[in-house]
C-alpha cells in the first residue's frame, strides 16, 4: 500500500491533489502502472475486493475501499474504462442538545468538522404549551457562526397537536460554516412552557435536493409508530420524537442519537435517531405510559 500512496503522489502533477489530501484523477494515465481512474479516484488491481480492484490511500472518502463490483463477464476489460465511483450515505459527525422553560429564545453550540463533503445543518425542535390555552409558538431556527453569513433553516417536516398546544419539526440547511464553534438559534414567537432543540451536523448529503421523502405522525398509545417512510438504501433516515411520558426504548433498525427524558408531562421528553434507509422504513420508540406523542422522520440522500 506505501508503494501505492508514494506513485500517487509523484504523478501529482497529472491530476489534481485538493488541499484535503486527497488525489483526483482525471484519466488512467494520472494513476500509474496497473492503475485505473474510477469516478475521479485512483484505484489498483486487489484479487480480495468483488470488482477485482481497491481505491488507493489517497482517495478521499472511498480511501482503501473495494471499488464496487461491476456487471458479471467483465474482468480485464474494466481497466480498459473507468466507472463510476460508489455513493457515499450521508453520515452523522456531530450533535448537541438542550431544554429549557418559559424563554423565547434557546442556543444549542455545535462544531461540524471540516472534513467529508456536502455538509448539511440539520436542527430537531419539540414546543409545548401544555395544557395552556395559549398556541404553542412557532420556531424559527438560524446557523450563527462568527465571522460568517447567518444562514436560515427551512423546515422539511412538521407535525402539530393543536389540542394539547404542542409541535415537533425537523429543519435543514445546506452549505454550514465548518471547523469553527458555531450556535443553532432558535427564536419563538412568545414564550412557552418547554422547548426541546437538537443541532446535528451530517456530511455526503444532495445539496439541491437533500430530502427524498418526509413522514410525521402523532398519538397516545405507549407504541409509537412512525410506518412505512419512503426512503433508499443509499439514504439515512433521521426521526425525532417529542413525548409527554418518559422514552424507554427505539425500534432494532434504529442508532440512538441522543434521548433528553424530563418530566411526564407537556410534552417534555424527546430522542432522536438515525437507520440506513430501505425501500421503506419504520420507525418506533416505546414510551413509558399513556400520553402524547409526535414523531417527525425525514431520509436524507446523497
Amino acid at each position: 500500500m506505501m508503494a501505492r500512496v508514494l506513485l500517487v503522489v509523484a504523478l501529482a502533477s497529472t491530476g489534481c491533489l485538493r488541499g484535503d489530501g486527497a488525489f483526483r484523477c482525471s484519466a488512467d494515465t494520472s494513476c500509474g502502472a496497473g492503475g485505473t481512474c474510477a469516478g475521479g479516484y485512483c484505484a489498483f488491481p486487489d484479487s480480495s475486493c468483488p470488482g477485482g480492484a481497491r481505491y488507493g490511500a489517497l482517495s478521499g472518502p472511498f480511501a482503501n475501499q473495494c471499488v464496487a463490483a461491476i456487471d458479471a463477464g467483465v474482468d480485464a476489460a474494466f481497466f480498459d474504462a473507468p466507472i463510476d465511483a460508489p455513493i457515499p450515505t450521508p453520515m452523522l459527525v456531530a450533535n448537541a442538545h438542550g431544554h429549557n422553560t418559559a424563554v423565547t429564545s434557546i442556543d444549542v453550540q455545535l462544531t461540524i468538522p471540516s472534513s467529508g463533503i456536502k455538509h448539511v445543518i440539520v436542527g430537531v425542535v419539540s414546543v409545548s404549551n401544555g395544557a395552556a390555552a395559549a398556541a404553542d409558538p412557532d420556531p424559527a431556527l438560524t446557523w450563527v457562526c462568527p465571522g460568517a453569513a447567518t444562514l436560515t433553516l427551512n423546515v422539511v417536516a412538521d407535525v402539530r397537536d393543536a389540542a394539547s398546544h404542542s409541535r415537533t419539526q425537523v429543519w435543514l440547511r445546506g452549505a454550514p460554516a465548518t471547523n469553527m464553534v458555531c450556535q443553532l438559534h432558535v427564536a419563538l414567537a412568545s414564550a412557552c412552557v418547554n422547548v426541546h432543540v437538537g443541532a446535528l451536523g451530517f456530511i455526503n448529503v444532495n445539496q439541491a435536493s437533500p430530502i427524498l421523502n418526509g413522514q410525521t405522525s402523532t398519538g397516545t398509545a405507549t407504541s409509537a409508530q412512525n410506518n412505512m417512510i419512503a426512503s433508499a438504501t443509499t439514504n439515512l433516515v433521521v426521526s425525532t420524537i417529542g413525548a409527554s411520558t418518559s422514552i424507554s426504548a427505539h425500534g432494532a433498525s434504529q442508532t440512538l442519537v441522543y434521548t433528553d427524558d424530563v418530566t411526564a408531562t407537556a410534552l417534555d421528553n424527546t430522542s432522536v435517531t438515525t437507520a440506513r434507509g430501505a425501500a421503506s422504513v419504520n420507525q418506533s420508540f416505546t414510551v413509558s405510559a399513556v400520553g402524547l406523542w409526535q414523531i417527525a422522520s425525514v431520509s436524507l440522500q446523497p
